[in-house]
């Protein structure tokens, strides 16, 4: 996917996240219920979109996303 593509996406989806709720089907509860960490891969050298600072946090506009996820669902993404 090109990074055009993926800017695309992430707009849409900062676009449309607000305007429905997240509903989950149970099916989708129970896997996460079942699979409460996942780890999360990261383009290191992509910034402002994604990257890990030199205290080796991930930082970025998709790390903000993924904290909006984390608060939504109950998950935890590792980096």
């Amino acid at each position: 996917m090109s990074r055009f593509s993926a800017i695309a996406v992430l707009c849409l989806l900062a676009w449309a996240l607000p305007a429905s709720s997240l509903e989950l089907t149970p099916e989708e509860q129970a896997w996460l219920t079942a699979h409460p960490e996942l780890r999360l891969g990261v383009d290191n050298s992509w910034p402002p979109f994604e990257f890990i600072d030199d205290e080796q946090h991930y930082q970025g506009l998709a790390a903000d996303y993924v904290a909006l996820i984390e608060q939504r669902l109950p998950i935890k993404l590792n980096v």
